[in-house]
């Protein structure tokens, strides 16, 4: 069941295929996931999960609509078309979508955004590709004349 208790049919891609196949191990009945005692997970074992997983990254606090979110914005980044992106993500009004959109260009726009698209030459304005002088080229460069002096 999606959201809105919506069936919702999601395509499994082939590595998620497989790290399910490893939770159900030989298990051929019961729920897919379950919890450390045996259990069925409940509304809030997820959330749980995702915090603990998002402390021990040293993320901060993470939920689970953070990781839908990523989801979103990740697709958009990818290219795929905004139409498929709401089909995605089951949003009814498309107005939704365009939201994380807006949200992304945000982020676009962030001064540590542009400056790390400068650095790394994804910016028209960039036409160099940094790197660090090796130690020889280190050892041959001549010194600063306010170093030399001080020493």
């Amino acid at each position: 069941m999606g959201k809105g208790n919506k069936p919702a049919m999601i395509p499994l891609v082939p590595r998620t295929a497989r790290t399910i196949d490893l939770a159900i191990g030989e298990r051929r009945d019961g729920p897919i996931l379950q919890r450390h005692d045996g259990h069925r997970l409940n509304r809030r074992t997820a959330p749980r999960w995702v915090r603990s997983i998002g402390k021990r990254a040293e993320l901060g606090l993470v939920h689970p609509h953070m990781l839908r979110a990523a989801f979103i914005m990740a697709a958009l980044d990818a290219g795929v078309p905004l139409r498929e992106v709401q089909v995605a993500a089951r949003h009814a009004d498309p107005r939704t979508t365009t939201v994380y959109v807006r949200r992304r260009q945000d982020f676009d726009r962030h001064a540590a955004y542009v400056v790390v698209a400068f650095v790394a030459g994804g910016s028209p304005q960039a036409n160099f590709t940094p790197r660090l002088p090796t130690a020889s080229e280190r050892l041959s460069r001549p010194q600063d004349p306010s170093q030399k002096a001080s020493q």
